[in-house]
């Protein structure tokens, strides 16, 4: 029966051609194929477990996802720091309870450009919207050797001066017991300019 393909049923047998037969054979295959998951590389499942940490508030974890020492930029700001001196960096922003989302990853050459979104009191306070921004990875043996904020997505910076600008002056003005805040970061100064915000939406409430 050239053509033809014999398939048995519950009841008689029916004739299946054979292109319909490899037809569903690629189908199938095609769904197979979208359906398995793509093996990503260990540098994305490094940051995604890095951000992951950043919201669960890991803090103790984070620094052992660079390389030995910490190293950003952002604009032409240079940070560098220890571990140890990160790690209290880490815990004035964690008093913060910021959320991290990553919007989309990118590869370019051996680095990654991760999108990022985040969002905490003091940004919604100054900013009035969550910031949006772009950083770039680079690594060194598995681990992150350095980031780069390239560019911001969204941030306001004139909205963000004039906001901050406003509670310096109201609190040095009001409550100078917590003049200083805002070059305090540590986990106390965290707690201060979180207090600093509260007494001043409290003021000037409508």
């Amino acid at each position: 029966m050239g053509g033809l393909f014999y398939y048995p049923t519950s009841s008689t047998l029916t004739l299946v051609p054979v292109k319909k037969i490899c037809a569903l054979i690629v189908l199938v295959m095609l769904v197979i194929s979208c359906n398995s998951r793509v093996e990503e590389s260990s540098e994305k499942q490094l940051i995604k477990a890095y951000y992951a940490s950043l919201n669960n508030f890991e803090l103790g974890s984070i620094p052992g996802y660079y390389y030995d020492s910490i190293r950003m930029v952002e604009n032409d700001y240079l940070y560098l720091a220890s571990k140890d001196s990160f790690y209290i960096k880490l815990q004035w922003d964690s008093v913060f309870r910021p959320r991290y989302e990553i919007l989309e990853i990118e590869e370019i050459e051996n680095d990654l450009i991760v999108e990022v979104s985040k969002s905490d009191p003091r940004i919604l306070f100054l900013n009035e919207e969550p910031s949006v921004y772009r950083e770039r990875f680079s690594f060194k043996e598995g681990l992150i050797f350095s980031s780069e904020t390239k560019d911001f997505v969204i941030f306001n910076w004139d909205l963000w001066d004039k906001n901050r600008s406003k509670l310096v002056n109201w609190i040095k003005e009001n409550h100078p017991e917590l003049d200083g805040f805002l070059y305090d970061q540590t986990r106390q100064g965290g707690i201060n300019y979180l207090r600093a915000i509260a007494l001043y939406k409290g003021a000037h409430q409508e």
